[in-house]
């Protein structure tokens, strides 16, 4: 499993662009993500922060695809060193349909998240670990009836782990 962070250090504006590039605090003609230039200055003169505890990624362990839905939908599947994702999202409405599915050492993660037209919110998350226990988190809001739910356990219940 790769050992990535998703550490932010600062806001990002088009101020903050070093003079020659346009890449924010990037180092010049680096194409490996997660990498700054520490003795860099912006346009402020604040010296650019370099990022601890972090290992060099190149795009080579993920492969991403992106396309248009005939009903105008956008579709992204994506696929990386652990698991695969795939999100739905409709720009018009902000409805969207994510499926996470990744596996670490000591479990295999599914996420589900689902925001209808309407503004319905539903949340799955289960993980089930090598030694057989089964950890489910679900959260569902609807604005419109004004029914909010959020249950989390170990559980082994068919019923509760249903997709919605």
């Amino acid at each position: 499993m790769s050992d990535r962070r998703n550490d932010s250090h600062s806001s990002f504006s088009s101020d903050d662009l070093l003079e020659g590039t346009d890449s924010p605090i990037c180092a010049a003609n680096d194409t490996t993500y997660d990498t700054y230039d520490a003795d860099a200055t912006t346009n402020y003169g604040i010296r650019g922060a370099k990022r601890l505890n972090t290992k060099k990624q190149t795009a080579t362990d993920v492969s991403i695809h992106e396309y248009e839905a005939p009903s105008g939908d956008r579709i992204k599947k994506t696929n990386f060193e652990n698991g695969r994702g795939r999100t739905i999202y409709n720009p018009n409405t902000g409805a969207y349909d994510e499926i996470l599915d990744y596996s670490t050492d000591d479990a295999e993660h599914h996420h589900r998240e689902k925001l209808s037209d309407d503004g319905v919110y539903q949340l799955r998350d289960v993980d089930l670990h090598r030694d057989g226990t089964r950890h489910v988190h679900r959260e569902y809001n609807n604005p419109i009836a004004g029914i909010t739910t959020s249950v989390e356990g170990t559980m082994s219940d068919r019923a509760f782990e249903a997709d919605f």
